[in-house]
């Protein structure tokens, strides 16, 4: 490329000006091949529960959370000491465009899915591996029987925990 802009017989500035305007133009070109995918294009969580159906949970082996329904399954269950879980996707259990996530109104017409609160759950135990993934949309409603006793209870992704490790996981739009 060098010897085809010196055969273009460019002063140095236009040379420079030439090389940046080609650098452009290949990142412009680099990023309309990036395909982003809107909120609407990913599966949303049901409110439902499903048993991961790959894996052992063995350390090498760990049980797959690919989705919000597996992912209430294992919070729900108590998961087990000594078990291991790998996140392989994003999850999404509400649709974050429809929340408020900084005061936790709902868009009309839009009904969020709750997590789990304390009262709902045994402790988890084992072992998470995040993988870089992050669950989306964590929203949590007062248990309608202790509103009135200003009782929050352990609430989040764990709401209870004993011998808990999570490794390269993120909690977003919650």
């Amino acid at each position: 490329m060098l010897s085809l802009l010196k055969s273009l017989k460019l002063n140095k500035i236009g040379r420079i000006a030439l090389s940046s305007l080609l650098a452009v133009a290949v990142l412009c070109s680099t990023l309309s091949m990036i395909t982003l995918i809107p909120v609407s294009a990913v599966s949303i969580w049901d409110g439902g529960k499903t048993e991961p159906t790959k894996g052992s949970g063995a350390q090498a082996d760990p049980y797959e959370i690919s989705n919000g329904a597996e992912l209430a399954y294992v919070i729900t269950s108590g998961g087990g000491a000594n078990t291991y879980y790998e996140i392989t996707e994003d999850i999404y259990l509400n649709d974050i465009d429809k929340v408020n996530w900084a005061t936790g109104e709902a868009a009309a017409g839009y009904t969020p899915n709750t997590w789990y609160g304390d009262w709902q759950v045994t402790a988890f135990q084992g072992t998470i591996f995040g993988n870089g993934h992050t669950i989306n949309g964590i929203y949590y409603e007062k248990e309608p029987q202790k509103q009135y006793t200003n009782y929050y209870g352990g609430v989040g992704l764990f709401s209870k925990a004993a011998n808990l490790t999570v490794k390269d996981l993120a909690v977003d739009n919650s």
